[in-house]
């Protein structure tokens, strides 16, 4: 058997929880309403069991928001209790919304936002949306630096040229090419027998050897060259005997700045013996003549 304080505590809490749906909290009301947790009858029925003793404790102190109406039966402690439904307090909320069961989007990752107003996030924004533009840029400046790079090279460092004619044989032939340095005369000045080059006209260079250095004393007489009063004795001209002296027929005294150049194929060459070359100035030497690269089969360093 149940015993009937064990009926009277469940019968008190179940009122209990009966309370709790009238509230002043609209969404927890609305939650609950029309949900009877415990139904009317089975307070009714566990009233019956306790024949009526419920009704007369709670008569003297009706709990709040209930409205006790005595049974047909009030003498044999029967009583039927109502409960009153709970007055809406103000405008109900609206009823949640189901939760979406749509598919969660991807979120893709945002590309850096640049600070406004600062020029290398305009330019990387701008490379950005641009990519074509953005290779053509590159192409250029590669272009750009390649230019600049020769130009430099070219007047400081070396610079190819082409051999043409035959003044130089049997040195150089008609066609050669070849590249001229100009880095060793920034350390020393242009020595004895070297081939240089210098501006003829302004289109036009000449390659040439060197043969009287500043201050020295120039002569051709019996077909060969003498250097400060001596036969020179060198073994680069072509020919054993020179057949026109020209300027040289006389003594030819350089000054601290000039060079006396003549080409290897002396008859065949016009070159310091001759008004329309003369001497040449340490100025107007461009460079030496460095590596010979073509033909293929001739690669060779200049002597």
């Amino acid at each position: 058997m149940i015993d009937e304080n064990e009926l009277e505590d469940s019968l008190r809490v179940c009122r209990e929880i009966e309370d709790f749906k009238i509230t002043d909290d609209l969404a927890m009301q609305n939650q609950l309403s029309g949900r009877d947790l415990f139904q009317n009858k089975t307070l009714q029925e566990v009233d019956k069991v306790l024949n009526g003793s419920w009704e007369e404790k709670t008569a003297e102190e009706p709990a709040p928001g209930r409205e006790v109406s005595p049974g047909p039966d009030r003498e044999s402690g029967q009583a039927e209790i109502q409960l009153s439904e709970p007055e809406p307090a103000g405008e109900l909320a609206e009823e949640p919304q189901p939760v979406s069961k749509e598919p969660v989007k991807k979120v893709s990752v945002a590309k850096p936002v640049y600070a406004s107003g600062t020029e290398s996030g305009a330019q990387e924004e701008y490379a950005e949306s641009h990519p074509f533009l953005r290779t053509l840029l590159g192409i250029l400046i590669c272009i750009v630096t390649a230019l600049v790079l020769s130009l430099v090279i070219t007047r400081y460092v070396a610079y190819h040229t082409s051999v043409e004619g035959s003044s130089m044989e049997p040195a150089f032939q008609n066609g050669d090419q070849l590249i001229v340095e100009k880095l060793s005369y920034y350390f020393h000045e242009p020595e004895r027998y070297d081939v240089v080059v210098f501006p003829f006209s302004e289109n036009v260079s000449y390659i040439k050897r060197i043969i009287g250095l500043p201050g020295d004393i120039i002569q051709i007489k019996n077909g060969e060259v003498y250097l400060n009063g001596e036969v020179m004795g060198e073994k680069f001209g072509k020919e054993e005997r020179i057949a026109d002296p020209g300027l040289a027929d006389e003594e030819i005294v350089l000054a601290e700045d000039e060079y006396f150049v003549l080409g290897d194929n002396r008859n065949a060459s016009r070159d310091s013996r001759f008004e329309e070359v003369g001497t040449i100035r340490r100025s107007q030497i461009e460079g030496k003549a460095w590596v010979r690269f073509y033909p293929f089969d001739e690669i060779s360093t200049v002597h």
